[in-house]
């Protein structure tokens, strides 16, 4: 299959690539299986048994009972069990789907537990799904495994040249010379882009990163706030004589904040090219972040409304725009500038 895919690409035959392809699917397409998948719950114990709708939640002798097949010794690692049905044509298709059910009941669950109790400390409510699974195909058979969930992981420097050391004490430094208006806007964009770095997903990380930078590059109640932090985004490393990431992902990227800040459904079918979105928006924003504390220092700014001001008033900022319009931006330029009031030179 390999071989044949190398010889048309060579040759350069796309029907026949296109015909390989399908003979490819065709052979190892799979009929989705439907099954009721079991996830441990950590940090949460229920008096009975609980039926959400999306979920069922079971203590661990329920669950125990009910699927007893794995005998009791798989049960003692969780005191409650998550239980949803899902269908997917592997394993890992499967769960992935499961978890997409089981984490939102779950969120209900912590939503309506403070609301009942509502002298629950926030600590009390921090129950999440354990690595452990259980799927129970209709066929009769049962799979049990372990997944592992995004954990802290040590990490030792100590043996290392520290050559990043230099980068971020001369940032530190500058970041804590700068007015304490600025200082602030900068320490809520780390805020959240700790929370993206810590984001189970990129439905997560995507407004996570997209709210930091706007603490930075739209301090102005406007709309068109996909065109402004695009464009702001792009006359800032200009300006800065750096190379800027491609406007087109910043852009479409931010439409996809929007999707699901909003809550529409988002990337059902393209989950893939979400997370690799996603994480190419986090090193944009790493950048933009750097960018931001050294244009501040540059032209001492009193305050991020300033900061802006300069950007769009400068030199780099018709640059920018000029070349956004011959590189089929000129709709996304156009909106920056009438969001903004500003007038075309």
């Amino acid at each position: 299959m390999v071989a044949s895919y190398q010889t048309a690409l060579r040759q350069d035959q796309r029907t026949n690539i296109k015909n390989i392809a399908a003979a490819f699917i065709d052979q190892t397409a799979r009929t989705p299986m439907c099954a009721n998948v079991f996830f441990g719950v950590r940090y949460l114990a229920l008096p009975g048994a609980l039926d959400v709708g999306i979920a069922r939640f079971l203590p661990a002798v329920d669950a125990a009972r009910r699927e007893p097949v794995l005998g009791t010794e798989f049960y003692h690692g969780c005191p409650l069990y998550c239980a949803v049905e899902a269908t997917g044509g592997t394993d890992a298709a499967l769960i992935g789907r499961a978890v997409q059910q089981a984490v939102p009941a779950l969120s209900l669950l912590r939503l309506h537990l403070q609301r009942a109790f509502r002298g629950l400390h926030r600590d009390q409510v921090l129950f999440e799904l354990d690595g452990r699974y259980l799927i129970a195909s209709g066929d009769g058979t049962r799979r049990r495994g372990y997944q592992r969930w995004r954990e802290p992981i040590a990490l030792d420097l100590s043996p290392r040249t520290p050559e990043w050391a230099t980068s971020v004490e001369t940032e530190g430094q500058t970041i804590r010379d700068l007015p304490a208006s600025l200082r602030e806007r900068i320490a809520t964009a780390l805020e959240w882009m700790d929370v993206a770095a810590r984001a189970p997903s990129w439905k997560t990380e995507i407004p996570a990163i997209f709210s930091g930078i706007e603490s930075l590059l739209v301090p102005e109640d406007c709309g068109s706030k996909a065109e402004v932090v695009t464009v702001r985004s792009v006359i800032l490393q200009c300006a800065l004589g750096e190379g800027f990431f491609h406007p087109g992902q910043t852009y479409s990227a931010y439409l996809v904040r929007c999707e699901l800040v909003h809550g529409s459904p988002v990337g059902a079918d393209v989950t893939g090219e979400l997370q690799q979105l996603g994480s190419k928006c986090e090193l944009w924003a790493r950048e933009i972040i750097g960018a931001s504390i050294a244009y501040a220092a540059q032209n001492q700014a009193p305050d991020v409304t300033t900061l802006v001001g300069s950007l769009d008033r400068s030199e780099a900022a018709q640059q920018a725009c000029q070349w956004l319009a011959e590189h089929g931006g000129s709709e996304v330029v156009g909106k920056y500038r009438k969001a903004l009031n500003l007038l075309v030179v």
